[in-house]
C-alpha cells in the first residue's frame, strides 16, 4: 500500500508540472521556439520521472522480498536454510534425542580469492553451484544451510551415536569428492579446496555449542593433512553466576 501511495504521489506531481507548463505555452507566439523547447523539456522530464518512479518501486519491492525471505529462514542467494533456521532445527533435534546428531561444517577454502579475482557475480555463481551439488548428495531428511559467506552446514541424524558418526564420516567423504571437481561457470572452471569439520551431539549441548565445535574441527582439518576432522567432546556450558 505504501509503494502505491508513493507512485500515485509521484505521478500526480508530474501531471501538475505538465498542467502548469501547458497553461503558459499560450504566452509564446506562433513559431516561437521557446514554446517548443518547453514542451520537449516537459516530455523528457515526464519520461524520466516515470522511469525513476518505477525503478524506485522495483527497488523497494525487491528489498521487501529479501526481508521476507530472510524472515522465512532462507538464504537469499542460494534458497537454502539460513543460519538462524539451522540453529533452530539443531536445537529441536538435540531436545528430542541428544547424541544422535552430527553437524558438518563445510568451509570453502580459497573462495574469497575467486570472488576478489573474478568478481562478485562469479562468486555468487559458484556459491549457487556448490549449493546444488550439496543438495544432490544429502538425504531428504538432512538439513542443509548456508551459514556464512563461504560456509555451509549440514545436520545429520541417525538411530544411535555410532551410526551417526559413521554416517557423518561417509557423508564428508562424498561431499569432499564432489566439491573437489571443477565447477563449470560462465567463462571459467574454478576448483576449490574444502575443509569439513564434524561435531557430534551430546547431552547438555546447544546448537551454538555444536556449531562452535564443528568450526574448531574445520580449523583442525585445515592445519592437518586430512580434509576432515571430528570433535566428539563438547564441554558443558558454564552456568551464569
Amino acid at each position: 500500500a505504501g509503494n502505491a501511495v508513493e507512485i500515485v504521489a509521484h505521478l500526480s506531481l508530474i501531471v501538475l508540472v505538465q498542467v502548469f507548463v501547458a497553461s503558459h505555452l499560450g504566452a509564446f507566439g506562433p513559431g516561437d521556439m521557446r514554446g517548443l523547447a518547453a514542451q520537449i523539456v516537459v516530455n523528457v522530464a515526464t519520461g524520466a520521472g516515470i522511469g525513476i518512479g518505477m525503478l524506485h518501486h522495483v527497488h523497494r519491492r525487491q528489498q521487501a522480498e529479501r526481508h521476507a525471505t530472510a524472515q522465512a529462514g532462507l538464504d537469499t542467494l542460494t534458497g537454502l536454510a539460513n543460519r538462524l533456521a539451522l540453529l533452530e532445527r539443531v536445537d529441536r533435534a538435540l531436545r528430542a534425542n541428544a547424541g544422535r546428531q552430527a553437524l558438518l561444517l563445510i568451509d570453502l577454502a580459497g573462495f574469497r580469492d575467486i570472488n576478489d579475482t573474478f568478481g562478485v557475480d562469479v562468486g555468487d555463481q559458484l556459491l549457487r553451484a556448490v549449493a546444488q551439488r550439496l543438495t544432490a548428495i544429502i538425504r531428504a531428511e538432512d538439513v542443509l544451510a548456508r551459514i556464512g559467506a563461504d560456509e555451509f552446514a549440514i545436520l545429520l541424524t541417525a538411530g544411535s551415536r555410532p551410526q551417526v558418526d559413521d554416517l557423518a564420516q561417509r557423508a564428508a567423504q562424498r561431499l569432499h569428492d564432489s566439491l573437489r571437481e571443477p565447477f563449470e561457470l560462465v567463462g571459467i572452471a574454478p576448483t576449490i579446496e574444502v575443509r569439513i569439520g564434524i561435531a557430534l551431539g551430546a547431552d547438555g549441548a546447544s546448537a551454538e555449542d555444536l556449531l562452535r565445535q564443528a568450526d574448531l574441527a574445520a580449523d583442525r582439518a585445515r592445519d592437518d593433512v586430512p580434509s576432515t576432522a571430528t570433535v566428539t567432546d563438547i564441554p558443558p556450558r558454564s552456568s551464569p553466576d
